[in-house]
């Protein structure tokens, strides 16, 4: 089953010459520091004090997984009513998961930039420059941090700074793009407009900058709903992300997909890959994974390119990339 797995030099031999995009899941975050965005650390880390039945709903249904979670709550406080049940416990919890995942995240991740080794980002920005555009669907800083380590004008973000706020613009991006499909810590649009925060001499750590926002009630541009439709209903109330996910439709030659599952929750993203002029797929497999997760993820990614029209998809070993080491 793993005969058609190659390393990602060889994936890249392939592409020659071309251009090459990449869309990150969270198995790139993972590979940094697995203890921290793994799911199910953060679950065991997280406090449900204002929605104590919630860990029962996680264990009942064996899972890790806030978004699967997010979306039973809504989906049994839309059901509740037809029973002649009151819903609104169980639509409360599920905004309160939301909340939880979103504070536990900022105060589990690193806090500093520092705290990632020299050589993990050096690894992470030699990846990086194989690509001509970058999309990803993960909301933590680890590749801002990244981009922003190196001092130099690769990737732009379409954010700059002309009059003291660092503002998107569509207008803003250069020839190689840096995208965040659902959203970032770093990302807001309270005011209308998309901005980001940043760490400077006259501002504390982004980290901080956040949590004392949300302790206003003033949360980052962050996507964190159950199903690809409701993703989709947050994606279309954002000027930002609307750019974003209209940008993934619009990619041609070669697709890499890196650390994602395919699944049903990102449905969206992947009917906007099929709709687009892509015409190569490489789609990444760990193979330390169980091989009935592997078979699931080839499936998958199958099924997209089949759908696609772009022929079978070539699958890469995650590991053999070197994103951080």
């Amino acid at each position: 089953m793993l005969d058609d797995v190659i390393p990602f030099e060889n994936a890249l031999a392939l592409t020659e010459p071309g251009k090459r995009h990449l869309l990150l899941g969270n198995g790139f975050s993972i590979a940094c520091r697995h203890d921290i965005f793994d799911y199910r650390h953060l679950l065991e880390k997280c406090d449900f004090g204002k929605a104590p039945n919630v860990p029962a709903v996680f264990r009942l249904f064996a899972t890790a997984d806030f978004e699967r979670i997010i979306r039973i709550l809504k989906d049994f406080a839309a059901l509740a009513p037809l029973y002649g049940s009151d819903g609104t416990q169980a639509q409360l919890d599920a905004v309160e998961t939301r909340e939880s995942l979103i504070q536990t995240i900022e105060k589990t991740h690193p806090k500093i930039p520092d705290e990632i080794l020299t050589d993990e980002y050096a690894s992470c920005w030699k990846f990086l420059c194989h690509f001509t555009n970058i999309f990803t669907l993960n909301y933590d800083l680890l590749l801002y941090w990244t981009q922003m380590r190196q001092r130099q004008v690769e990737f732009s973000d379409g954010f700059m700074k002309p009059e003291g706020v660092l503002t998107w613009d569509p207008d803003h991006y250069g020839p190689r793009k840096t995208i965040f499909l659902h959203g970032a810590l770093h990302l807001h649009e309270w005011s209308g407009k998309p901005q980001k925060y940043t760490w400077t001499d006259n501002a504390p750590p982004i980290l901080q900058q956040v949590a004392a926002d949300i302790r206003n009630d003033r949360y980052p541009l962050f996507v964190c709903e159950g199903k690809a439709e409701e993703k989709m209903a947050s994606i279309k109330r954002s000027e930002y992300l609307r750019f974003a996910f209209a940008s993934l439709g619009e990619l041609d030659e070669s697709l890499f997909i890196f650390g994602h599952s395919l699944r049903d929750e990102d449905k969206h993203i992947m009917d906007q890959i099929k709709d687009s002029k892509v015409s190569r797929l490489f789609v990444s497999v760990r193979l330390a994974d169980d091989p009935g997760m592997i078979a699931d993820l080839k499936g998958r990614a199958f099924a997209l390119s089949d759908k696609a029209g772009i022929g079978h998809p070539i699958f890469f070993e995650a590991d053999s990339a070197h994103v951080w080491k």
